[in-house]
């Protein structure tokens, strides 16, 4: 290995431990100090610590992938399709409102016709699972709220590679052809189905062989290498790793074996998880951030509220009780990985 990827590491995890043990003292999520700490190791503070952005970012890369894998472990299909009336309803409440929104404010800050599309787009599937499921870990709440936020965060996920395959082709062509995006959408639609139905005839008796012979190494690296072969599957069909790392866990989770594989990989997770969000930190240019200040202010102000109240709204509508639909709202007010990813584009 490159002896920089070992500094690199080195200094963005010194510098998470001592931010994170701030953090817990003041009862704080540890978010905020890995957040923090990539702030500090960033290439826009002068201090004599400074990590590569470009290699964490790759490294941060197996966060996501693990954390995905995580949440597809603790949704089995039956419970899905259990939350799914719900969670849809909401997601559609939720994602329909939020373009509105995010369409809104592109043209209120001045951008064209299609700069507001992305807008809309950025910010329709603005929740970030890696934060909610991080926030969670600390604060469970109770099994029903959390099936239905993670149920939402999942469509949300699907929704996204959906957005991004008709961004992606309204980018390039500059404008909206049905006669490209259509088959898209479909090819989409069949390696979901492709690799949920096969999977099932195959994955899950596997696991239960391999968990039979009583070996946590063998177990934990055989599941692990399934959740990132699947991964590099679907990016190699043009599609997110984190759908990929999620449908492994899913398959995986049939297997009844779910819950002492999620325990024996929750240290690696949690290193690559800390990578992510300090990876995350390191993007913020405090000039930049002071330059937009009152534009930023009035984005993240519109998108707390608006998700919050369209979550809860969608929530009420779904059938669910005012507690239940407060917290789900207020879980969500966020921005998460694909809309950057957007934005991108």
């Amino acid at each position: 290995m490159d002896g920089s990827f070992v500094k690199d590491i080195a200094i963005a995890l010194g510098v998470a431990a001592i931010t994170i043990h701030w953090m817990a003292k003041f009862r704080l999520p540890s978010v905020i100090g890995y957040l923090l700490a990539g702030f500090l190791v960033g290439p826009y503070i002068p201090i004599p610590l400074f990590a590569n952005p470009e290699r964490l970012q790759s490294l941060s890369e197996f966060g996501v992938v693990l954390v995905m894998f995580s949440i597809g472990m603790d949704f089995k299909i039956r419970k899905f399709f259990k939350v799914l009336p719900s969670s849809g309803l909401i997601a559609f409440v939720e994602v329909s409102a939020m373009y509105l929104v995010g369409h809104s404010l592109g043209s209120a800050f001045g951008a064209s016709s299609l700069e507001a599309i992305f807008w809309g787009g950025a910010l329709a599937v603005s929740s970030s699972t890696m934060i909610v499921s991080k926030l969670f870990e600390a604060e469970p709440p109770s099994t029903k709220t959390k099936d239905q936020v993670m149920g939402i965060l999942v469509l949300q996920d699907i929704l996204a590679i959906l957005v991004l395959t008709v961004l992606g082709t309204l980018a390039v062509s500059k404008e909206l052809d049905i006669d490209k995006i259509a088959p898209n959408i479909s090819q989409l639609i069949l390696t979901l189905v492709v690799f949920i139905v096969g999977g099932l005839f195959f994955i899950p008796k596997y696991i239960k062989k391999v968990s039979l012979i009583k070996n946590p190494e063998l177990l934990i690296i055989v599941s692990t290498g399934l959740c990132f072969v699947m991964a590099a599957s679907m990016q190699s069909f043009g599609y997110s790793v984190a759908l990929g790392a999620f449908l492994a866990g899913v398959l995986i989770a049939e297997s009844g074996e779910a819950k002492y594989i999620v325990e024996i990989s929750r240290p690696m997770k949690d290193v690559f998880v800390a990578i992510f969000f300090v990876s995350v930190g390191m993007g913020v240019d405090p000039v930049l951030a002071f330059e937009y200040l009152p534009q930023a202010s009035l984005l993240a102000f519109c998108v707390i509220a608006a998700q919050f109240t369209f979550v809860v709204l969608g929530s009420i509508l779904s059938g669910a009780g005012l507690n239940k639909s407060l917290y789900s709202g207020l879980a969500l007010g966020q921005i998460g990985e694909f809309s950057f990813i957007i934005s991108g584009v």
